[in-house]
């Protein structure tokens, strides 16, 4: 078994709750790169897709691996593998922003363990900027 993480939706998200997943994506995507995590469309080239149905990104060219994808609409069963490459930081800090809106209809579950997990934590609550710049 790979690292994976793993999420579903159980609903599709409103007007206001994409909004949110808008902003909080978008948010992760910038603090990732001020840390010096570059994300990029969904073959390692180009933009990330961030829009009104889907959020679709992926690791920078050598630091890719597979696509991340969130879409608006209700999804029974979606995953990611990242390889433990530095994009996994955003992705892990897009489903915990998202997770963590009130009433989200996303969950997400995965084989990482809370140390695994650390970097994405503190990249959604803005602490990795902090230590990248000392």
């Amino acid at each position: 078994m790979g690292y994976t993480h793993y999420w579903t939706v159980s609903r599709p998200f409103t007007d206001a709750e994409w909004t949110s997943v808008l902003v909080s994506v978008k948010t992760a995507i910038s603090r990732g790169k001020d840390a010096g995590i570059e994300v990029a469309g969904w073959d390692g080239e180009g933009k990330p897709q961030v829009d009104a149905e889907k959020i679709s990104l992926n690791g920078k060219a050598d630091d890719s691996f597979e696509t991340f994808t969130i879409e608006r609409s209700a999804s029974n069963f979606e995953f990611c593998k990242t390889g433990r490459r530095d994009y996994d930081a955003v992705v892990v800090a897009i489903l915990m922003m998202v997770s963590g809106m009130p009433d989200s209809p996303l969950t997400w579950r995965s084989d990482g363990d809370a140390d695994e997990h650390e970097a994405g934590r503190k990249l959604a609550n803005g602490f990795l900027i902090a230590e990248a710049s000392k």
